[in-house]
Order: structure tokens, then C-alpha cells, then sequence
């Protein structure tokens, strides 16, 4: 390479400190470009257990289909499905119980026990749920169908849901 206005080569002398000023800001980017660990993303909250069942039952866990066992931690976007003569129950963490009853499909979109909001979604079939008191000004527990919404503060509900109806 040669100088533009005098046309010598151009010679380069870099000092031992330059070439630490040109190496700390590429590991910067180098770091900035890496995908970061497992552990550092957003863990997937738990939502309660399986305490009991009737097989045959599944747990849909981001589109992976799990055969469902006695003990199983469920997480927030976890669906619990029952085939016919199938049933679950399950604890959630603040104490409330679900009972799904058979050929059903019961949908754990959020569970917050801090502030006490929970969002359930029953796409078909039926379930019993006992609910503990709701005693966060905020909080609330909503189970969605296809036809309705159903609030729960604190009580026993019984939702049948089907494609039209929900009783």
C-alpha cells in the first residue's frame, strides 16, 4: 500500500498497547453475538401437580405429547387431556384443586400465586375446580371456553364445556 500525495509505502508500526485496543471491543462483540445459556432465559413457571388420575391421560407441553403420571409438575401453557374413562386431579400451588373429568381438555394459561390471578382454559369437556379465597385486590380466577368466561372468587364451580355451550 502506498501513500496517496507522496506515493512511499506505507509503513504500520503498532505499538503493544494498540493491539489490546482493537482486542477488548472485538470480544465485546463477540460476546454480544453468542446466544445466551439456558440459565440466563426465562425459566417456565410452575403451576402445581398431578395428585391423582385415572389413566389414560396426557399433558400437552409445547407441542410435545406426555403421558401423564401421578406427581407430574405442570407448568404455565401446559394442556391436560383425558381420553373416555379418564381423569385428573390436580393441586395447583396456592392450594386450589381441579378435578377434569373424562374425555376433556383443560388448558394452564397463567397461575400466579403471589397476585393470585389464575387463567384456565377448558376446551371441552367438564371440570370441577375448589378454589381458595382471593384475598389480592387484584386477583382473580377466570376459566375460558368457547361460549363463556366463568370468575371464581374463593368457591366451588362445576363448568361443562362443549363447542356451543358451556353449563
Amino acid at each position: 500500500m502506498r501513500h496517496e500525495r507522496t506515493n512511499r509505502p506505507v509503513v504500520s508500526v503498532a505499538k503493544p498497547w494498540m493491539k489490546w485496543m482493537l482486542l477488548v471491543p472485538l470480544c465485546g462483540m463477540v460476546a454480544l453475538a453468542m446466544p445466551f445459556p439456558a440459565a440466563a432465559q426465562t425459566p417456565s413457571r410452575e403451576a402445581g401437580t398431578i395428585s391423582a388420575m385415572i389413566p389414560v391421560d396426557h399433558v400437552i407441553r409445547q407441542k410435545k405429547d406426555l403421558e401423564a403420571v401421578k406427581d407430574m409438575k405442570l407448568l404455565w401453557g401446559d394442556t391436560v387431556k383425558t381420553e373416555r374413562g379418564g381423569r385428573v386431579r390436580v393441586r395447583l400451588n396456592d392450594g386450589s384443586i381441579l378435578n377434569v373429568g373424562s374425555q376433556s381438555q383443560l388448558g394452564i394459561q397463567t397461575h400466579d400465586t403471589q397476585a393470585q390471578r389464575t387463567q384456565l382454559q377448558l376446551a371441552y369437556g367438564r371440570m370441577r375446580a375448589s378454589v381458595v379465597r382471593i384475598t389480592q385486590p387484584d386477583g382473580g380466577f377466570t376459566v375460558r371456553t368457547t361460549a363463556a368466561v366463568a370468575g371464581v372468587v374463593g368457591t366451588d364451580e362445576f363448568i361443562e364445556a362443549a363447542q356451543i355451550y358451556t353449563t
